[in-house]
């Protein structure tokens, strides 16, 4: 399975230790094709980046883990 399939979602994205994971999966190289940011409803639309490309925090529901 290349790194193209998997698909990485960082729940609580906006707190600080969502930051962190982000962070050193960025720096890692970490094999993801995907890194989903998602948070509750107060943080959901937040602008940010991810692998230097800009990405809008989600809101967390239940098909947010739906593979």
């Amino acid at each position: 399975m290349g790194s193209e399939f998997l698909r990485v979602v960082i729940a609580g994205a906006t707190s600080l230790h969502g930051k962190d994971l982000k962070e050193c999966a960025e720096e890692s190289s970490f094999p993801a094709g995907e890194i989903c940011l998602l948070d509750e409803e107060m943080a959901a639309g937040t602008l940010t980046e991810v692998a230097g490309e800009p990405s809008i925090v989600q809101p967390v529901n239940e098909s947010s883990f739906a593979g």
